[in-house]
């Protein structure tokens, strides 16, 4: 009898820690170490979309609320499957039109589905890097700040300006 009661208490124990809720105490590497309750996980990894020749790398943040699966109910096994939202740290979005990724230092990038816009929100320099050349194609292509172009220019068709052209050497022409 008490060793079924015994085989019972780690059946529950291990039912009990086959998905665990908790919070990132700290990230090293590959590896978290999440409270779960009282108690601190070993380190585990993080489920992650891509991890083969494509790969894909998004670390989770200490004090983010993630879901822990331990395979077999052995926390020694376990992994991060996710994140949850929290009061303090709601979804970029509730449109469910919209993908949205938001970044902590406000940048944000913003695909929505109905009108098809693609919209990049950045704090900083966006840079394209492309060896072999970066091909636009749409039926216009504005600019609203200045250009500084540092090669050749090659125009396929007429141009318009709305101020003066000057060149190098500070003359004006048409």
């Amino acid at each position: 009898m008490s060793d079924d009661l015994g085989r019972i208490d780690a059946l529950e124990r291990a039912v009990a820690n086959m998905i665990r809720v908790g919070v990132v105490k700290s990230v090293e590497g590959i590896h978290a170490i999440v409270a779960l309750g009282d108690n601190d996980s070993a380190p585990m990894q993080w489920a992650v979309r891509r991890a083969h020749n494509d790969s894909d790398g998004w670390s989770p943040a200490v004090g983010e609320q993630v879901i822990v699966l331990a395979p077999g109910g052995v926390l020694e096994d376990a992994f991060i499957d996710g994140a949850l939202y929290r009061d303090q740290y709601p979804p970029a979005t509730v449109n469910p039109d919209e993908h949205v990724t938001r970044y902590a230092n406000g940048a944000r990038l913003v695909h929505n589905n109905s009108t098809g816009d693609l919209t990049f929100e950045i704090k900083g320099t966006f840079r394209v890097v492309a060896p072999t050349g970066v091909d636009f194609k749409s039926p216009t292509f504005k600019q609203s700040g200045g250009a500084d172009i540092g090669q050749d220019i090659a125009v396929g068709g007429d141009g318009r300006f709305g101020g003066k052209v000057t060149d190098s050497d500070g003359n004006n022409g048409a």
